[in-house]
């Protein structure tokens, strides 16, 4: 079947060759069919429905074989250090793809916290704050410990989640972090923080 209308998309009006158009409001399991309207800098306009038949796609959700990982970008769009300037997700992407691991990305930056729902689409949750402030927000906790609370996913897995921040301990637990909350930092990373380097 394909899937209900409206969708949310993102009108891209700067020129180039290639776009990456983030599309909201898609539902779990469901086939899209699309065509793509261009406008090139004089003005000209073309529409690609792949001949007639429309490009498609299917969304997927974690019990019908959707993606191993959600990949929550929360590093605040800051690049590698080193002189690469790439941004940080892309060493991971490569990884995962190395692999041959399916992952979803949810961009905070964009889309805001996940919610507890979005964070159950996969069995395992690698979240990257990098050197974004706050390094877990009160939103993305109150989402996390549900998760994490839970015996099994939707996919019928135990939640697991990887946490990789830049100042994850002092944000929350040192008296001059942005976000303290020393009880859930201890119950839920089980860690203890003693100093800030």
């Amino acid at each position: 079947a394909v899937g209900p209308r409206p969708w949310i998309y993102k009108y891209d009006d700067d020129l180039a060759l290639g776009h990456k158009e983030l599309v909201l409001g898609l539902s779990s399991d469901t086939k899209y069919e699309y065509y793509v309207n261009s406008t090139d800098w004089h003005g000209r306009k073309t529409t690609d429905d792949f001949g007639g038949q429309y490009y498609t796609i299917r969304t997927t959700s974690a019990t019908t074989g959707g993606a191993l990982i959600l990949f929550v970008d929360d590093d605040d769009g800051a690049l590698s250090e080193g002189g690469a300037g790439v941004p940080f997700e892309e060493d991971w992407f490569n990884n995962f793809n190395a692999f041959g691991w399916t992952y979803g990305v949810w961009e905070i930056k964009t889309l805001g916290s996940p919610s507890f729902d979005d964070l159950s689409q996969a069995p395992m949750i690698i979240w990257n704050s990098a050197e974004g402030y706050p390094q877990l927000g009160a939103a993305d906790r109150a989402a996390l410990s549900p998760y994490l609370d839970a015996a099994t996913t939707p996919a019928g897995t135990v939640p697991m989640a990887w946490l990789a921040g830049q100042d994850i301990g002092w944000d929350m637990a040192d008296p001059a972090g942005t976000d303290l909350d020393l009880a859930w930092y201890n119950t839920y990373l089980a860690a203890d923080f003693w100093q800030d380097d």
